[in-house]
């Protein structure tokens, strides 16, 4: 073999991450095949590492160069999704991705992000590599419904469906983008269709939030949406009020008496008007 090239066995670990559409491979996980190929896998792969042939994420996770043999400063991804289930594949507990990540994913978000944001119930530390991250936000176990399959990514990846995805951002738009944008992300829903108004009630009222609920209520009204109704028993005691946006000032904007929620000047709540 001449010096400097890779052993055969880089190739098929390439091969075979090539056939199944990822690039992304854990030791563990993929125990199985890799001794077929090697009787040493962990040394391939750190020769792999040295070579920049592949990326080391975490201990015996790897970003492998499958597509372009030629050796990379940094992983050739074409998408982070993946990153969050490979360092969760033997955390054995349930997860999604949602809050930004999730409406980038719809096509509700423009811009792109380089922290991946990942709910699980239980604790487990942020990942950061290369310049990129996966932050894992700790959520109740009754948060985890609502969560669709998607094989975009040559690996499978739990995604929170767009109702439920939209419910997350207006609960914490902190993880998601500037308040403005939640509501438009939200408009451009309505407007397109892609929200399921019976479901969504049904996410709402079992987010358990009557803030969140008498918001959903008021953004459904604004937007033509049927069912609003089915949230006005869970909005809670209706003498007090609750801003728009999370955090923000219950006391600044116009009432909305219906759902008892203050809605600053510079928000708009309606399809009519711009984002």
């Amino acid at each position: 073999m001449p010096a400097g090239r890779p052993p055969a066995s880089a190739e098929a670990i390439r091969s075979r991450l090539r056939a199944e559409g990822r690039t992304t491979l854990d030791l563990q996980a993929d125990g199985l095949w890799l001794r077929d190929v090697t009787d040493h896998p962990h040394q391939l792969l750190a020769d792999m590492a040295r070579r920049r042939l592949a990326h080391r994420i975490q201990r015996g996770r790897y970003v492998v160069n499958a597509e372009d043999e030629q050796p990379s400063a940094t992983p050739l991804l074409d998408a982070l999704e993946p990153m969050a289930p490979l360092l969760l594949e033997r955390l054995d507990a349930p997860h999604y991705l949602s809050w930004h990540t999730a409406l980038f994913h719809y096509g509700l978000l423009e811009q792109h992000a380089s922290t991946i944001f990942c709910a699980v119930p239980v604790r487990k530390r942020n990942a950061a590599f290369f310049g990129s991250r996966v932050r894992f936000v700790t959520l109740h176990r009754d948060r985890f419904f609502g969560i669709e399959p998607v094989a975009d990514y040559g690996r499978e990846v739990r995604m929170a469906a767009v109702e439920h995805a939209l419910l997350d951002a207006l609960e914490r738009p902190e993880l998601t983008a500037p308040f403005t944008v939640v509501l438009g992300a939200f408009a451009d829903a309505a407007r397109s269709g892609m929200l399921d108004p019976e479901r969504l009630v049904r996410y709402a009222i079992a987010f358990g939030s009557p803030a969140l609920a008498r918001r959903v209520g008021l953004l459904m009204d604004g937007h033509g949406l049927e069912g609003s109704e089915d949230l006005h028993s869970h909005i809670g005691d209706a003498r007090y009020t609750v801003p728009l946006c999370p955090g923000g000032s219950r006391d600044d904007g116009t009432l909305d008496v219906r759902w008892r929620v203050r809605v600053p000047g510079e928000l708009h709540t309606t399809s009519e008007q711009p984002k």
